[in-house]
């Protein structure tokens, strides 16, 4: 009788499914995430026989910072500019474009048909991605100051026509969950890879519908991602995505399935 009744009690009350744990990896390849860091080089401005660089360094927050170089010669005469200085600027995101502005600003010195000269430039650009290559194109002003004399406006465009962003960016990237179940109680850490192989770290935190199968995940950064977030959905025991929302790299990411 007793063994009848433990069978009717079980018969009676739903079979929840088992709460997933274990490591899940995802390769991500329809939200973009793009990270500009790197080595960019240009034509010289003055003379375009040399060259201008700069090195960026792209926050989670969205922010750039880095540094400039120039170095510029005109072979015929003998005439030189070269300076350096700090730039600034800031991720711009938009379901239609994306990139960054930035600002620079730095002394020169150089000779100039014999004379020597000093001075300084102020400038700001906008580097609007062209994501089906990828690379950058830049739209770009600049102020020459001379020492004791007058300023020049100089402007330009450079424009993107082969693919180049620094350390293979291509906006694709992977994401790992390693995850501890406790009843419906999800814990953890979790890894974003993107395509160049920057890491972002992440403390995992969330909640398991049985009835649903479904999962509410929090990532919140940590370290180099300090600052950045992501909320996800996942359903079945493979935890397939449903949903990602967050802010990554001052970009905002929003994908339903």
């Amino acid at each position: 009788m007793k063994k009848l009744l433990c069978l009717l009690l079980f018969a009676a009350c739903p079979v929840l499914a088992q709460v997933p744990s274990g490591s899940f990896d995802y390769a991500v390849t329809n939200i973009p995430l793009w990270d500009f860091s790197g080595l960019y080089s240009h034509p010289g401005v003055f003379f375009n026989s040399g060259t201008s660089s700069s090195i960026i360094f792209q926050q989670t927050n969205g922010k750039i910072t880095g540094a400039f170089w120039e170095s510029d010669t005109d072979t015929n005469t003998g005439s030189y500019t070269q300076g350096a200085g700090p730039i600034t600027g800031h991720i711009f995101w938009k379901p239609s474009s994306v990139g960054f502005t930035s600002s620079w600003t730095g002394t020169y010195n150089g000779l100039l048909n014999g004379v020597p000269y000093e001075q300084t430039v102020t400038a700001k650009g906008t580097n609007n991605l062209v994501p089906a290559l990828p690379a950058l194109q830049l739209s770009w002003s600049t102020w020459w100051c001379l020492l004791g004399g007058g300023c020049t406006n100089i402007s330009g465009f450079w424009p993107a026509t082969v693919p180049y962003l620094p350390g293979g960016m291509d906006g694709t990237w992977t994401l790992h969950l390693s995850i501890t179940a406790v009843r419906t109680a999800l814990t953890g850490s979790a890894c974003i890879k993107l395509s160049n192989g920057r890491l972002l770290l992440y403390h995992l935190a969330g909640h398991y519908n049985a009835t649903k199968q479904l999962a509410s995940i929090s990532l919140i950064g940590k370290g180099d991602a300090l600052g950045t977030n992501l909320s996800i959905t996942a359903s079945g025991s493979q935890l397939a995505l449903t949903k990602v929302t967050g802010n990554v790299l001052g970009q905002k990411l929003n994908f339903s399935s």
